[in-house]
C-alpha cells in the first residue's frame, strides 16, 4: 500500500478517522482482498492509497496456529478464536470465534474463558444459548 513511518492515516474508505486505534477498527472490519482506499497525510501534503485489505500475517504463520490449536494447544486455540473474532489474517467469523473460545476455555486457558465470557454477555457468535 505504501504507508511510511510518520503517515497518518485521516479516511479509510471514504470515512474520516480521528485517531490511529479508529483507523484500525475501520480496517479490521474489511474482509480479506476487499478494496480499501486510504486518505494519509505524510509530510508534502495529502495522498491516497488504494489496494486490497492483506493481514500482516503470512499463510505459513496461520497455519502453524490452525495445526497447533487442532492439535489442541490452548494456547494456539484462543488466538485463533481471536483471530476469526478481529478478521485478522482469516475471514471474521464469530460462530468459529466463539467455538475456538470454547475449546480453549475447556481446557483452562483464562483468555479464552475471558474471551468467551464476553460473547455470552453480548450474544456475539451465538453464545448466549450454548
Amino acid at each position: 500500500m505504501g504507508l511510511k513511518t510518520g503517515d497518518v492515516i485521516v479516511r479509510v474508505n471514504g470515512t474520516e478517522v480521528s485517531t490511529g486505534d479508529e483507523a484500525s477498527a475501520r480496517l479490521r472490519q474489511l474482509n480479506l482482498g476487499e478494496a480499501v482506499e486510504l486518505a494519509v497525510w505524510r509530510p508534502g501534503g495529502m495522498r491516497f492509497l488504494t489496494g486490497r485489505y492483506e493481514t500482516a500475517y503470512s499463510p505459513d504463520q496461520i497455519e502453524k496456529v490452525r495445526f497447533d490449536a487442532d492439535k489442541g494447544d490452548a494456547a494456539a486455540q484462543s488466538y485463533l478464536g481471536g483471530m476469526y473474532r478481529s478478521g485478522d489474517g482469516v475471514a471474521r467469523d464469530e460462530r468459529l470465534a466463539v467455538d475456538w473460545y470454547r475449546k480453549a476455555a475447556a481446557s483452562g486457558n483464562a483468555a479464552a474463558m475471558s474471551s468467551l465470557g464476553a460473547a455470552h454477555k453480548t450474544g456475539r457468535g451465538g453464545a448466549e444459548g450454548r
